[in-house]
C-alpha cells in the first residue's frame, strides 16, 4: 500500500511541472490577465512559501510537498506576467518585494523555530492554522471575481483541471502517510475550494452556450 501512495506522490510531483504551463501560455498568447485575480495568485504564492517552509521545518517526506516547490517557481512566473501585462502597477513592486523577503526568511529557515511551533499551538486552539487561512484567501478572491464577472476570463481550465485532479490523490496520500492535523485541514479546505472553481467553469460555460443559442 505504501508503494501505491509513493507512486501517487511521485506522479503528483512530476505532474506539477506541467501545472501552470497552460496558464502561463494562455496569458502570453492573449497578452492579457483579464479575469485573473492578483490577490489569489499572490496569496497562493505566499501559501506555498509557508507550506514548503513548514514541511521543511517538520522534516516531512519531500514526496508529500515536492509539488509545492515546483508550483512556487511557476506562480512567480505568473506574477511577473501579471505585472508585465497589467495596466495598474500600484503597489505591485512593493508586494513583490515583500514576497521576496518572506520567501528568503522562511525557505532558508532564517526565522526562529518558535514561529513554526506557535503556528501548531494556534492550530490546536482554533482548529485552523495560518496555512488554512492562506488557502482560503488564495482561492476566494478568484471565486468572488468569477461570480462578479459571471466569467472565468483568461483563467486556464487545463491548469485548474490539473489542480482538481491532483487535489484528491494528494489528500489521500497525506491522510495515509501523515498524522499532522494541520495538513488534514489544509487538504480538505483546498479540495472544497478547488471544486467550487471547477463548478464555476462548468456553470459559466453552460450559460455562455445558452446565450449563444438564443
Amino acid at each position: 500500500m505504501t508503494f501505491i501512495y509513493n507512486l501517487i506522490s511521485y506522479g503528483i510531483v512530476f505532474g506539477a511541472i506541467f501545472n501552470q504551463l497552460p496558464q502561463i501560455y494562455k496569458i502570453y498568447k492573449s497578452k492579457s490577465i483579464y479575469g485573473i485575480s492578483f490577490s489569489s495568485i499572490y496569496t497562493e504564492t505566499l501559501m506555498l512559501v509557508f507550506n514548503v517552509a513548514y514541511n521543511m521545518h517538520e522534516g516531512t517526506n519531500f514526496l508529500l510537498y515536492g509539488e509545492n516547490v515546483i508550483l512556487y517557481i511557476e506562480y512567480i512566473i505568473v506574477l511577473i506576467q501579471y505585472g508585465y501585462y497589467s495596466e495598474s502597477q500600484r503597489d505591485y513592486k512593493r508586494k513583490l518585494s515583500f514576497l521576496g523577503i518572506i520567501s528568503l526568511l522562511f525557505l532558508f529557515q532564517i526565522v526562529p523555530p518558535i514561529i513554526f511551533k506557535l503556528s501548531i499551538y494556534i492550530n490546536m486552539i482554533l482548529c485552523i492554522g495560518l496555512l488554512d487561512i492562506l488557502v482560503f484567501f488564495s482561492k476566494w478572491p478568484q471565486i468572488k471575481m468569477n461570480y462578479q464577472r459571471q466569467s472565468t476570463g483568461q483563467l486556464s481550465f487545463l491548469t485548474h483541471l490539473q489542480n482538481q485532479a491532483g487535489a484528491i490523490p494528494r489528500a489521500l496520500s497525506i491522510f495515509a502517510e501523515s498524522n499532522n492535523y494541520l495538513l488534514y485541514c489544509l487538504v480538505i479546505l483546498d479540495n472544497v475550494l478547488v471544486s467550487l472553481i471547477t463548478f464555476q467553469f462548468l456553470f459559466y460555460w453552460s450559460k455562455q452556450d445558452i446565450k449563444q443559442k438564443q
